[in-house]
């Protein structure tokens, strides 16, 4: 019962915290004071999971271009010739 009056009020705050960025965030950019864009889930530190390539080694680098190569130039493909 308490969980589910925590999970509630949580909620409802979650909710109030989204309407006050986007209404802060429509203000903010009609200013014209900031260069770039501003959005609610920069204010609510919410970044958007970007996943950044991972490095590759050298070694792995030139395995997966050997495997494209190898799915890609097959014999009696016209760029082989």
């Amino acid at each position: 019962m308490v969980e589910a009056i925590y999970s509630d009020r949580t909620e409802t705050w979650e909710i109030s915290y989204e309407q006050t960025a986007w209404q802060t965030a429509l203000i903010m950019n009609s200013s014209g004071n900031y260069k770039k864009r501003i959005t609610p889930d920069m204010l609510l530190n919410k970044e958007k999971s970007k996943s950044e390539p991972s490095k590759l080694d050298k070694e792995d680098k030139d395995k997966r271009i050997g495997d494209l190569m190898k799915k890609f130039n097959k014999e009696g493909d016209c760029l082989t010739e």
